[in-house]
């Protein structure tokens, strides 16, 4: 897979479900992979880095609510319609917000 800029949640996401169905590995290893190259964009720009473990926690979590979100996309209510959309303009918030939102607080 060509490597892909890990500057939002939408291309952590996508390269989590990359390594989730192409080669069909577990939402542990495929968080482990994303962290993989999380780490490297991480260490290339000195970002301040946290633990391996709570950034697969954090991957697994968004892709958790991601699949709650499918399987309720065929619904029209308003709350669901508003939960969908949120959950895109999360998507395109920086990883670095999101993942280091720990060692700021």
């Amino acid at each position: 897979m060509a490597r892909v800029a890990l500057n939002s949640r939408f291309s952590t996401e996508t390269i989590f479900v990359y390594y989730h169905r192409l080669p069909k590995m577990i939402v542990a290893e495929s968080a482990n992979q994303v962290y993989n190259q999380l780490i490297l964009y991480w260490i290339k720009f000195r970002l301040p880095t946290c633990k391996k473990p709570q950034v697969i926690e954090k991957m697994k979590d968004l892709y958790m609510e991601h699949v709650k979100l499918m399987n309720h996309r065929s619904r029209n209510n308003e709350k669901d319609q508003l939960n969908q959309q949120c959950y895109v303009a999360l998507l395109h918030f920086s990883v670095k917000h999101y993942f280091l939102t720990d060692l700021v607080g």
